[in-house]
């Protein structure tokens, strides 16, 4: 569904969109490994976090990234929008393990909106 920016107001409470289930697999944890630094040669040891099936414990911070990928997808505003929705995160906890093998979605509710006023130009 695509939203328009003024009648977000009237969404606040609500779900904007439930996204599709994504599979996390061990390749994904080994890319972002890969992408933050997460390697023997920059960590100075061998990262934690291998079982012995294979099987690893998902980073929280791929967790988190995916919040960004999941609402730049699903998230849709009318004239391509405004990506000010994402003002941040704060408090985040998770409250469970994600193994790898497992699938992870995102639910989004709006909580509030704020109006913001125009950047004023710099001279």
């Amino acid at each position: 569904m695509t939203y328009k920016l003024a009648e977000l107001p009237s969404l606040v409470g609500k779900e904007l969109f439930c996204s599709d289930w994504l599979r996390l697999d061990v390749a994904d944890e080994q890319a972002f490994g890969e992408a933050t630094f997460l390697r023997e040669d920059f960590l100075g040891r061998p990262p934690s976090n291998g079982g012995s099936s294979g099987e690893r414990m998902v980073s929280g911070f791929l967790l988190l990234s995916l919040l960004a990928a999941f609402h730049k997808r699903d998230l849709k505003l009318e004239n391509g929008g405004v990506y000010g929705l994402n003002y941040g995160a704060d408090k985040v906890r998770f409250l469970r393990s994600v193994r790898t093998g497992q699938r992870v979605r995102l639910r989004a509710e709006l909580l509030d909106v704020h109006e913001k006023a125009p950047a004023v130009p710099v001279s």
